[in-house]
């Protein structure tokens, strides 16, 4: 059985709903405290405090959200390598040019802090360049098959990366 898979990986609505309504329940809490509606005995300057977070963590919220939607696409060889590229406006990701990624796109490693968990994989890739690109997949990123087909790669190559820290426990794959 090969474990080679070649994904598409959008961003997910899910997510970016989920970081609204956090966004927004953060800017409901803000609104609050600042016209007095909690903390009545507080004054003002502790109300100020108490805004000023919240406030910010609904701003960051709702920008951070909108910016951090790109597209990648994923290629996992039968080798265990890991290309990654970023969808741009002269490199579309389609499910037409998904087979072509060969040689393009940043070689990756998988880090074994990543989370794989049946509906939700929380990819941590270190770059050659020593840069480490976290990229979420939900199960509405892709297809059904695809991210059974992805999530099965990526448990492979866990418990290779496993196998290979146990028989070489003087390695450090963070650095090496």
């Amino acid at each position: 059985m090969s474990i080679a898979v070649s994904a598409v990986v959008r961003p997910s609505r899910l997510l970016l709903l989920l970081l609204y309504a956090m966004s927004a329940a953060a800017a409901l809490v803000a609104l609050s405290i600042a016209f007095g509606l909690v903390g009545q005995p507080l004054g003002g300057l502790a109300r100020f405090v108490l805004f000023v977070p919240c406030g910010f963590t609904a701003g960051f919220g709702f920008y951070h959200g909108g910016t951090l939607r790109k597209t990648h696409h994923i290629a996992i060889f039968g080798t265990g390598q890991i290309r990654i590229r970023e969808a741009g406006e002269n490199r579309p990701c389609t499910d037409a040019n998904r087979p072509h990624l060969g040689e393009s796109g940043d070689a990756v490693r998988l880090l074994p802090d990543s989370t794989l968990w049946p509906h939700l994989l929380v990819l941590r890739l270190r770059k050659e360049d020593g840069k480490t690109e976290v990229l979420r997949v939900l199960p509405d990123c892709m297809s059904r098959e695809s991210f059974r087909a992805l999530a099965a790669a990526c448990h492979w190559l866990a418990a290779r990366s496993n196998a290979d820290r146990l028989r070489s426990p003087g390695k450090n794959l963070e650095t090496d």
